[in-house]
């Protein structure tokens, strides 16, 4: 998208999402992805999210950069579609709703106050990119 701030972009420029932006980088089909229209809702992994996960897998960084299923780890975090915070707590006023990420279901709720999609607290909403929105989130979605 020439001249336009993707959600890629929004990533690039937070250094919160530096190991995120290393593994999107790792994996073409989905940097492609996230770089045309969408639009694209993605739930963001902080750089502290992602060492958590590497910790309770007993993962490397570069094991997880060279694992075959990195695709579809980082496919669990997008959805195909524009959701904005306030949309997303409507939504779960009543209770959970799934989510249709472009890897499979993901549930959204409500839990103290706090939304939780996959699991993953929202601790940052509505990062705004021409081509969708950034959520950050405080664990990866498995």
């Amino acid at each position: 998208m020439d001249g336009e701030r993707t959600v890629v972009d929004v990533a690039i420029e937070d250094p919160r999402f530096a190991t995120l932006v290393t593994a999107v980088v790792a994996v073409p089909e989905v940097l492609d992805t996230l770089e045309t229209p969408g639009p694209w809702t993605v739930f963001a992994p902080s750089n502290e999210a992602i060492a958590t996960f590497l910790a309770e897998n007993g993962l490397t960084a570069e094991q997880l950069l060279a694992s075959p299923g990195l695709g579809d780890v980082l496919k669990k975090h997008v959805v195909a579609s524009k959701l904005l915070a306030a949309d997303a707590v409507n939504a779960v006023s009543a209770g959970p709703i799934t989510l249709t990420t472009l890897n499979g279901d993901v549930d959204a709720r409500m839990v103290d106050g706090t939304l939780y999609v996959g699991g993953a607290a929202v601790v940052q909403v509505d990062i705004m990119a021409d081509n969708g929105v950034v959520h950050v989130i405080d664990r990866v979605i498995q």
